[in-house]
């Protein structure tokens, strides 16, 4: 295949004889009702094109989205790796069976996946496709969790008509809700056959370059002829196109008089969508100072945090935050930053919640020095003096991708 240029896209060809992939489409629809070729990518794996870099499961293509324009950063969408997971690896996770497909980045960002496209399907049948998905995403080399995540998003997507452009107005995507780490979870979407072929894809998005992202794919199912109209209509789903969307979902913060039905009502959606969306039981766990993820196209200014005086400002709790994590990133002891937050449980923070920390300072006029700590990333120092991680990197001949020592002397540009 060649280049998608109009999307900046590259799309990574299948390199397989076009017989052996005939020879097994109908083999999969007679296992549990399946579509997919090897769903659950237990087959052999193979490299592309001859690069070691990208190692995908038979019968899937591989795809990756390129950063617009030439000045972009140069972690900035780049081709992150496709590698095979299996069950005996030291650190891997497979939902299923034996082998996982797997996509790793390491101080960079990207937007890719996998697709595969089903013939012989009936124009008008009800589609179901799904997938179970598991990310990790930190800033640390730590596998037991993710800290001071990537901002990673994963979708699956249908295009009704066959085509193989993820970018394609025609492509159905599952709805960006709320990210999630460190377990497996199963990601859905339902739409209608336009045409005798139809493709599916698989995807992450990586929006921030932590030290290492890497997301796991399994169990893949595309199920023909899934539903009638009346269960379509009672799972409340989207049915037709979507945008392809390149960025996070819309957020809001809590501002001190606001309820979710007013918060609903300028976003027009529903409280229980909001609910949903951040995975809440009830209302009376959201408080002021939360930050939502919205489930609505509308996107209006989000209310702000008050204000602050000069010497603090405000930092909203993320996936993989600790108290102590937060302290450490803003140089001061955790009973400092608690006096900061009278009546914060230091050992429950919600993801969304916004806590009072240092002003960060501003770049000096001239260059400083700064000593490199436990934790620290050359990203986190970057985003504390405001300044680029690529003119951090030249400042002190390194690169992006440079690993720190605690101790090290950094010059501050």
């Amino acid at each position: 295949m060649t280049p998608v240029k109009s999307i900046r896209f590259l799309m990574l060809p299948l390199m397989l004889p076009l017989f052996f992939v005939i020879g097994l489409a109908g083999v999969a629809r007679a296992q549990n009702g399946n579509a997919l070729d090897n769903p659950g990518f237990e087959e052999e794996f193979g490299t592309r094109d001859g690069d070691s870099l990208i190692e995908v499961a038979e019968d899937w293509t591989p795809w990756h989205r390129e950063p617009e324009g030439n000045n972009a950063p140069t972690w900035e969408l780049l081709q992150p790796e496709f590698i095979s997971a299996r069950e005996s690896d030291e650190f891997s996770f497979v939902h299923e069976g034996e082998n996982a497909q797997s996509l790793r980045s390491f101080y960079a960002t990207f937007d890719a996946g996998l697709y595969q496209q089903v013939g012989d399907v009936e124009t008008g049948s009800w589609l179901r496709f799904s997938a179970f998905a598991w990310v990790w995403s930190s800033v640390t080399d730590d596998e037991e969790q993710s800290e001071r995540d990537g901002d990673v998003f994963v979708q699956v997507g249908i295009d009704p008509g066959g085509g193989t452009n993820p970018a394609s107005e025609d492509v159905v995507w599952s709805e960006v809700s709320y990210e999630i780490y460190d377990s497996w979870r199963e990601y859905v979407v339902v739409t209608q056959a336009t045409d005798e072929d139809v493709t599916v894809f698989l995807r992450a998005l990586v929006n921030d370059p932590v030290r290492n992202t890497q997301v796991w794919f399994d169990q893949a199912r595309l199920v023909l002829d899934a539903f009638d109209e009346d269960v379509i209509s009672a799972m409340a789903v989207a049915i037709g196109p979507t945008p392809f969307p390149t960025s996070v979902p819309v957020y809001h913060v809590v501002g001190e008089s606001e309820t979710l039905d007013s918060i609903a009502l300028r976003y027009a959606t529903s409280v229980m969508a909001i609910l949903e969306a951040n995975s809440l039981s009830n209302a009376s766990l959201v408080h002021p100072g939360n930050q939502l993820s919205i489930p609505s196209g509308v996107a209006p200014v989000a209310t702000p945090l008050p204000e602050l005086d000069a010497s603090a400002a405000w930092y909203v709790v993320r996936a993989g935050d600790t108290f102590s994590g937060i302290a450490d990133l803003y140089g001061i002891e955790v009973n400092e930053l608690a006096q900061l937050n009278v009546g914060v449980n230091v050992n429950f923070l919600v993801v969304g919640q916004a806590l009072v920390v240092p002003a960060v300072p501003s770049p000096p006029a001239s260059s400083q020095k700064y000593t490199v700590r436990r934790g620290d990333t050359l990203n986190d120092i970057a985003l504390r003096f405001s300044v680029t991680i690529e003119d951090l990197a030249r400042a002190n001949n390194i690169t992006v991708t440079s690993i720190l020592d605690v101790g090290q002397v950094l010059t501050i540009p």
